[in-house]
């Protein structure tokens, strides 16, 4: 699938959370060598996309959007700014990681970009705070069971203007 690096091996402690991460988000699933994780709202399912260093633990993953969607923890490039690069590490649970970032969008959820040439697009979901900001990592993250079911999808794009290869050369 593009957007994926196909070459780079995912490291074995990357494929051990994750298998963690697929038991409370299903669907979740491997694309080359990244993942691609539903979060359901309540407007619909927004769609995350990890890729993992090949040092990780030691370095964090990059994880992106799918879905062409605003949030102040989404970057313009789509990145996902939580957590922090500097503030990563390595004993981080991606699965604490993942319930926190899905916790944040069900609190303040993303709304879809405006597209240029077009009609302003609806917020998928009610509007954020531009002033939100990040907080640092918590040491756990409230634990929820996931949903019994998906509501529908949010739309996602063709395909994520994210170049991972660009993203994952300025890894260490």
């Amino acid at each position: 699938m593009s957007g994926y690096p196909q070459s780079t091996a995912i490291p074995p402690a990357a494929q051990q959370q994750m298998l963690q991460v697929s038991q409370s988000f299903p669907g979740t699933a491997q694309r080359g060598a990244g993942f691609e994780v539903p979060l359901p709202l309540p407007a619909g399912t927004l769609m995350l996309g990890i890729t993992f260093p090949g040092n990780f633990p030691q370095q964090p993953p990059v994880m992106f959007v799918l879905n062409d969607v605003a949030h102040p923890w989404i970057g313009a490039d789509l990145k996902v700014l939580y957590p922090q690069p500097k503030d990563w590490q390595p004993g981080y649970s991606m699965i604490t990681i993942l319930r926190t970032i899905h916790n944040t969008f069900k609190q303040s959820p993303p709304t879809v970009r405006q597209r240029q040439n077009s009609q302003p697009v609806q917020p998928a979901v009610n509007p954020v705070q531009p002033s939100s900001q990040p907080p640092s990592l918590p040491q756990k993250a409230p634990i929820q069971p996931p949903p019994s079911s998906l509501p529908a999808t949010v739309p996602a794009r063709t395909a994520p203007q994210l170049d991972v290869n660009r993203v994952l050369s300025q890894c260490p």
